[in-house]
């Protein structure tokens, strides 16, 4: 699998660390939603509990660090690019 890649190592990191993004965002979407609008059952039990919001919480705090230090300086931005990037 890796042998027969078409793209470089560092691309295939980068392109990991965008796919986390997606998921980490999806899953803190998903978490608001059920918390705000969320049914009794064992499912939002669970993701509501400490533990989960807890993960949640590594998750995304991650994503902004790798995001800030990794995948930002490797954009091509223009000045008004990286303040709206860094603001939102």
């Amino acid at each position: 699998m890796i042998g027969n890649r078409k793209a470089d190592v560092g691309e295939i990191i980068i392109r990991f660390f965008y796919f986390f993004t997606i998921l980490t965002n999806l899953l803190v979407a998903i978490f608001a939603s059920l918390k705000l609008f969320g049914e009794n059952n064992r499912f939002t039990h669970w993701l509501l509990s400490y533990r989960a919001e807890t993960a949640i919480i590594l998750y995304i705090v991650t994503v902004g660090l790798v995001y800030n230090i990794i995948l930002l300086s490797s954009a091509n931005l223009q000045p008004e690019d990286f303040e709206n990037n860094t603001c939102l």
